[in-house]
């Protein structure tokens, strides 16, 4: 799905572009795209991966057919999360929408497998609950939907920077009507991942922590409501080392980035040279909701200079709008900076995942 080679799909379909000679018979036949690279061998000079596919029996582009073009189309998206070359640029764009907005499901909260290979996001509703958490490969496009611990609400996933550590957030059945989400984790073992395991008490306290982010050196980002109370829309970003059963360095980030508003949804750059986070501090695009007593959440970065944190930049209008910005990632080989852009708190309009690449970054650290 997302690797650090360009990769091309070759869907041969007929016509004689894709014959050769068959200099026993004088006829021309079909060539052997599965021989592509050996007979050119100057394709590898390409900075690229090439895979091919061809029709079992080449078509004349005079006896093309509505059944021909369906067969295209279901090749073209069978293979469109492996081989997408619409790649955006300083413009966000929706993401393999054809793939993951199939029938029109509010989705988000995504993160790729170390490797690229597999996606990992968020379905939910109009109302958030309930919310799943799938998986979709890369190699079949299958879709599996994960049931980690039995929840109406699992999702926001997130691998640690070795990928032996599967991070994810749940809200379990309320005990005397108190309702909070924890972070939960996997760890990685020979038979695939492990029983799901709660975060201790010094990440996870009585009122919400959610939407854990990873750098390297075992250093975790993480959103709570333990200072002000379980009550939407009103957190603060953490900062701690994970090691198991054991939470060092415990911190809550400096006023620049917590400020009495709410800041959630952090990104942390694998070196920690910069975060993004939403917020709803004054001055930013977002507008009060038209349900609920809040006011809309922008995407901010801010960046590390010197270990301290630059006061934080709204991404502007090409990332925010008046509605909700939240779930900032990044592909794994950083080249691609992904978001869920959603119209309101309750809608019936479909969340979208976005994607625009990190070349953007430029434009707020200068």
């Amino acid at each position: 799905m997302t690797s650090h080679k360009a990769k091309i799909l070759l869907i041969y379909t007929g016509g004689t572009i894709g014959m050769v000679k068959d200099f026993e018979t004088g006829a021309l036949k079909a060539f052997d795209f599965t021989e592509l690279l050996n007979r050119i061998p100057e394709l590898h000079l390409l900075d690229c991966s090439i895979e091919t596919i061809s029709f079992e029996t080449p078509i004349d582009s005079s006896n093309m057919n509505i059944s021909n073009w369906q067969k295209m189309a279901q090749l073209i998206e069978e293979n469109y999360l492996k081989f997408d070359s619409d790649v955006p640029g300083l413009t966000p764009e929706v993401f393999a929408e054809s793939i993951l907005n199939v029938n029109n499901e509010h989705v988000g909260y995504c993160e790729f497998s170390n490797d690229g290979t597999e996606l990992y996001y968020t379905v939910t509703t109009d109302k958030w609950f309930p919310t799943k958490l799938l998986k979709v490969s890369g190699d079949n496009l299958k879709k599996d939907t994960l049931n980690l611990i039995g929840s109406d609400f699992e999702g926001e996933p997130c691998f640690s920077k070795d990928g032996k550590i599967f991070f994810f957030t749940a809200v379990e059945p309320p005990i005397n009507n108190w309702w909070h989400s924890d972070i939960f984790y996997r760890n990685k073992i020979d038979e695939g991942w492990s029983d799901s395991y709660r975060l201790n008490t010094q990440v996870n306290s009585i009122s919400s922590e959610w939407n854990i982010s990873c750098a390297k050196d075992n250093v975790i980002y993480f959103a709570s409501e333990r200072v002000k109370g379980t009550n939407a829309w009103n957190g603060d970003i953490y900062k701690a080392k994970f090691f198991g059963d054991t939470i060092q360095d415990l911190e809550k980030l400096t006023a620049v980035i917590n400020t009495d508003h709410h800041e959630s949804d952090p990104l942390i750059a694998p070196d920690e040279s910069f975060l993004i986070f939403h917020s709803n501090r004054p001055g930013g695009f977002g507008i009060k909701d038209k349900d609920v007593d809040v006011v809309h959440c922008d995407l901010y970065i801010s960046f590390n200079k010197d270990g301290n944190w630059t006061q934080p930049i709204n991404m502007g209008p090409e990332i925010n709008t008046s509605g909700i910005e939240m779930a900032p990632v990044l592909t794994p080989d950083g080249k691609y900076f992904l978001f869920t852009r959603r119209e309101s708190i309750n809608t019936s309009k479909p969340s979208l995942i976005y994607w625009v690449s990190t070349k953007i970054f430029k434009k707020y650290k200068n």
